[in-house]
């Protein structure tokens, strides 16, 4: 229920963009790049932004960051023990109509990649919190995250949070 109601609240919200062509700075500059940015700390954003194209396509790349944050806010329902299909709906909405989600499109040529970070970052947290020995993988999946985009760190230590807060009651802090 979260996925598709993302992908289709994300569709319809954000629909202008990805029928349009807003470009910034960024992306006038960047309207094709391999977005080699390892000087920057960047060195892992090169290989999701090849996922989609080294152009910056609009409809490629916003369904490609609608599918991520998609994906991203089911692995977010998990972790929170979100089941009721209402609340399933408006956390899907939250995320995808965010808008810091909806900056991130006026960046189109690289959005995709930013997407991909955060659904790396939280996709850490529920391997953590679902495995025993899922911090391992998780730790690979913040590195892989942090080399693409560094401010999703901050999005997987809240969640780190949250899944510390909904578990207290039940006494397994992430064993």
């Amino acid at each position: 229920i979260t996925f598709c109601a993302a992908v289709l609240i994300g569709v319809l919200t954000h629909m202008f963009m990805l029928t349009n062509k807003l470009p910034n700075h960024d992306d006038i500059g960047q309207i094709f790049d391999t977005m080699k940015r390892s000087t920057s700390g960047r060195w892992f954003l090169q290989y999701p932004a090849a996922l989609s194209s080294q152009y910056s396509i609009p409809w490629l790349n916003g369904i490609l960051t609608i599918l991520y944050i998609s994906i991203a806010s089911s692995f977010c329902a998990a972790i929170m023990k979100i089941h009721k299909p209402f609340h399933c709906i408006l956390l899907a909405g939250i995320m995808v109509t965010f808008p810091v989600i909806g900056s991130t499109f006026s960046y189109m040529n690289s959005a995709d990649a930013y997407a991909f970070a955060m659904l790396l970052s939280v996709a850490g947290v529920y391997l953590a919190n679902k495995y025993s020995y899922g911090f391992i993988l998780a730790a690979f999946c913040f590195m892989l995250s942090m080399g693409i985009y560094q401010s999703y760190f901050g999005l997987g230590a809240g969640m780190f949070v949250v899944v510390l807060t909904v578990q207290k009651g039940s006494g397994r802090l992430m064993t």
